[in-house]
């Protein structure tokens, strides 16, 4: 789960301070996946201030129920091997 904040001239969350989005990558480690997930956020007008709660999407499935649409997005990124984004959950405020 990531904490992004859109960068000045993003308007993606339409006047949100923050988004909660799950994003998805193709990472060979906890290291590697921060790295990706930087860059893929960073090339859509983000700046990440928090990454929580890294795991293998294999460990995910085993451990908890995961929604249908994180599974397909899961298969686009193994077939693409790019960093893809899940849904955004936006806060208006700062906190």
């Amino acid at each position: 789960l990531v904490n992004l904040v859109p960068n000045e001239g993003n308007n993606d969350l339409k006047g949100a301070k923050r988004a909660y989005v799950n994003i998805l990558a193709f990472a060979k480690s906890d290291a590697n996946y921060r790295t990706l997930v930087k860059f893929a956020s960073h090339e859509h007008n983000y700046s990440v201030k928090k990454i929580q709660d890294v795991e293998l999407f294999d460990m995910r499935t085993k451990n908890y129920e995961v929604d249908e649409y994180l599974i397909s997005l899961s298969k686009k990124v193994a077939k693409t091997g790019r960093t893809h984004f899940g849904e955004f959950y936006v806060y208006k405020e700062d906190d």
